[in-house]
């Protein structure tokens, strides 16, 4: 019994050993485009060096993901940023990201982190988020995201996933197709996208969990020379349920690291710069960029949107 079962541990390692060089041969030789993409793996670098490097969820990801926004930002902010924002990506995939972009021998000037108040209330967009599922097969990324505690489920569902006939032909889906939008505000859209935007409502206890998981992806960038700059985007929503106590939040960093915080929710008002309720269009990036990012990261003042008093958000949507 005993040979056998050495015979069989022995045949599963060399069976996970093949596979896994199947996985990274077959990944190794594949590519993604430059925008218009939702696989971060493909675009971190190693041993390079960038002025800025951008993370976020779909707010962040606009900003590069098609080729006229991608140029909109470039010339709005004087340099090529290294965007490794993602589809309803919450702190915890983007702190993975940006834990391999520097477990890779990769440095950044400034970390600009485009963060929704979203991001802090739900474990889908976080743990349980399936961004694996966009990515090939790197033994290195997985560590980081067993080490930041991504689910155990969704790990294990990618590696399975690299073997379907989907992935092994064609790789990575590079196109995402965002809805139409007419250019005017319409409130039922406006109450559906908070439906899915918060699908838990709002939870103090994870409001906790995220904070701290954010805090440490801070002070790991600062700690690496890379000061932080936190943006709250511009969208046509409305206030959303936890805005003000995640603008707190983020300005209690400025005191306790190399951190700042601009708050731009209410800063781009227009719809025909939005390609929906919540996403920037390539002239929307364009305003954004030269006239409220540049300012900020050249050490000046970026113009700041007159607010209103906000009333204390609900507990859900």
């Amino acid at each position: 019994m005993r040979r056998f079962l050495i015979k069989l541990a022995l045949f599963c390692a060399l069976n996970a050993a093949a596979a896994a060089a199947f996985m990274l041969i077959l990944d190794g030789r594949r590519d993604a485009p430059p925008c218009g993409t939702n696989s971060m793996l493909f675009r971190i670098p190693r041993d390079s060096h960038r002025e800025i490097v951008v993370l976020g969820s779909s707010h962040g990801l606009i900003l590069s993901f098609y080729e006229e926004s991608q140029a909109a930002l470039r010339d709005g902010l004087g340099c090529e940023p290294l965007n490794l924002s993602k589809i309803a990506a919450g702190v915890v995939p983007e702190k993975c990201y940006l834990s391999y972009y520097f477990a890779r021998g990769n440095s950044a000037d400034t970390l600009v982190y485009i963060i929704d108040p979203w991001l802090f209330h739900s474990r889908i967009w976080n743990e349980d988020n399936v961004f694996l599922m966009d990515e090939p097969f790197r033994p290195g990324f997985l560590a980081v995201a067993i080490e930041n505690r991504v689910s155990l489920r969704r790990i294990a569902a990618h590696i399975p996933a690299r073997f379907s006939p989907k992935w092994v032909v064609k790789g990575p889906h590079h196109e995402i197709r965002w809805p139409r939008f007419s250019g005017v505000v319409d409130p039922d859209s406006v109450r559906n996208r908070l439906a899915v935007l918060y699908p838990d409502g709002t939870s103090d206890a994870l409001f906790k969990r995220y904070a701290a998981v954010l805090e440490e992806l801070i002070a790991d960038a600062n700690a690496r020379g890379t000061r932080v700059v936190l943006v709250c985007p511009p969208t046509l929503l409305g206030p959303l349920p936890g805005h003000d106590e995640m603008a707190a939040l983020l300005r209690s960093y400025e005191g306790r690291h190399d951190a700042t915080f601009v708050d731009l929710s209410t800063a781009i008002t227009d719809p025909a710069l939005y390609r929906d309720h919540d996403h920037l269009n390539a002239r929307g990036v364009g305003v954004l960029a030269r006239d409220y990012l540049r300012p900020v990261l050249a050490g000046t003042a970026a113009p700041r949107p007159a607010r209103k008093p906000r009333k204390p958000p609900g507990r859900g949507v």
